[in-house]
C-alpha cells in the first residue's frame, strides 16, 4: 500500500507571491481607476460621484 504523506500545502511565500503578484495590481489598477472617474465627474460634469453625495 506504500506510505502515506501529507498533501502539498501553500506557504507563507505563496500566500506573499500571491498578494504581491495578483492583490496588489489588482488593487492599484483600481485605485486609478476611481482617481480618473473621480476627476472626469468632477470637471467634466460638475457632479459629485461616490456613496457619500447620496447622503447629502
Amino acid at each position: 500500500m506504500g506510505w502515506k504523506i501529507a498533501p502539498p500545502k501553500l506557504t507563507i511565500w505563496a500566500y506573499l507571491y500571491v498578494l504581491l503578484y495578483f492583490a496588489l495590481p489588482f488593487l492599484s489598477a483600481m485605485l486609478l481607476l476611481d482617481i480618473i472617474f473621480y476627476l472626469f465627474f468632477g470637471e467634466v460634469f460638475d457632479a459629485c460621484y461616490g456613496v457619500m453625495c447620496l447622503l447629502e
